[in-house]
């Protein structure tokens, strides 16, 4: 399925709405947080983003991946105009799919608790796979220019943000490594 049919059946679709989440949902959020300056903010727009790609899929007529990417880009480029110019995130279509605000934020005090406990299981794991990790999870490099970068082969590289990537969440879920 490309995203253009994704984004058409996401309505009724779990699985097609997944697809277009999980592919755009992390750049949007990039982009939105650089244009708004806070994570907060750009949460509420990226989750009010998808929340209109729900409410309104059956008016999208495009055809292929390009067409899908740009509907979510102009979609989420009006709401950062209207957070720009109001300093109020919208949140219509989240209202009218009964989206919850609880669901689309953790309370302070559980990110919190999140950020120390994810930065004390990063600093745990060895040098080279926290290297490995960072590059690749952080800063979303290819596996060959992170190898480039640690003096690796690829394959090793791999090898290092598989079992970091194990180790913490064998951490964060309170198992061991």
């Amino acid at each position: 399925m490309n995203d253009a049919e994704a984004v058409r059946r996401a309505q009724g679709d779990p699985d097609a709405f997944e697809h277009i989440y999980r592919k755009y949902a992390p750049r949007l959020n990039r982009w939105v947080t650089q244009e708004v300056r806070s994570n907060d903010v750009a949460l509420d727009i990226v989750a009010e983003t998808f929340a209109q790609l729900l409410a309104s899929a059956h008016r999208f007529r495009g055809t292929d991946d390009s067409a899908a990417a740009a509907w979510l880009d102009g979609i989420a480029r009006n709401l950062v105009r209207r957070y720009v110019r109001r300093k109020v995130v919208g949140n219509a279509a989240r209202r009218r799919l009964a989206i919850s605000e609880e669901l689309t934020r953790l309370p302070d005090s559980a990110e919190a608790s999140s950020d120390n406990a994810l930065e004390a299981a990063l600093a745990a794991l060895p040098r080279l796979e926290r290297q490995a990790v960072e590059l690749r999870v952080v800063h979303e490099l290819p596996y060959a220019d992170i190898a480039a970068r640690l003096g690796a082969r690829p394959d090793a590289v791999r090898a290092r943000v598989s079992r970091g990537l194990r180790s913490l969440r064998a951490q964060l879920r309170g198992g061991s490594t």
